[in-house]
């Protein structure tokens, strides 16, 4: 798998749990790669549970705790003002490079930022604003690893994020 499919596989990972995710986690075969050992122990572990667990866990870990929720400007500015201009920005980054995102979340949610790295071509990653998109958001997976207990199996999610970001930014 290149570094493009492994984000979008980790970005529609970070979604809420539906039948037809676990179905398809089912057929997939997973290979070698960057983090690519950190999702298969989430998928493992995914398939070893029923569905209704798992979205109890995924509403349990990212909807009712700020301190693991998936929108990187709370975890840089908590819900000062800053945090509307960060989100400007972050459209601008996305406006500039042509990325299109799902309008009915806020464009600094996680999985969403992930879809819009998979997509980034050179010229993109060397724009100082997208390094600094990436400085945040690994800053911001740290803050959310270490609140997330280590049971959890989305903290795998998050290590295979983290592998994904450190080789980004080499």
């Amino acid at each position: 798998m290149n570094r493009q499919s492994i984000l979008e596989l980790i970005a529609d990972l970070l979604e809420y749990p539906t039948a037809k995710l676990i179905s398809d986690l089912k057929l997939m075969s997973v290979n070698d790669g960057y983090g690519i050992g950190e999702i298969e122990i989430f998928i493992r572990e995914v398939l070893s549970r029923d569905l209704y667990y798992l979205q109890e866990i995924y509403v349990e870990t990212f909807d009712m705790s700020s301190k693991t929720n998936l929108y990187l400007s709370y975890h840089v500015y908590g819900d000062r003002s800053k945090r509307g201009l960060f989100l400007a920005s972050l459209m601008e980054l996305y406006n500039k490079y042509g990325f299109n995102y799902n309008r009915n979340e806020l464009p600094d949610y996680i999985p969403t930022i992930l879809r819009f790295i998979a997509k980034c071509n050179n010229k993109c990653i060397k724009d100082t604003q997208f390094k600094h998109l990436i400085s945040v958001l690994s800053d911001a997976i740290d803050k959310i690893r270490k609140n997330m207990p280590q049971e959890n199996p989305y903290i795998h999610l998050l290590n295979a994020v983290k592998i994904m970001l450190s080789e980004i930014e080499r």
